[in-house]
């Protein structure tokens, strides 16, 4: 599976996208900053 996730960098972005990628998704992540 695919999912695009905005604000990756901080708060509900990066606890969805660290929850994802433990599930085997395929991501595609957008953030201001590159942390």
């Amino acid at each position: 599976m695919n999912a695009v996730i905005t604000g990756a960098s901080r708060g509900i972005g990066k606890t969805l996208a660290k929850t994802f990628a433990l599930h085997g998704y395929n991501l595609f992540l957008c953030s201001q900053s590159e942390e």
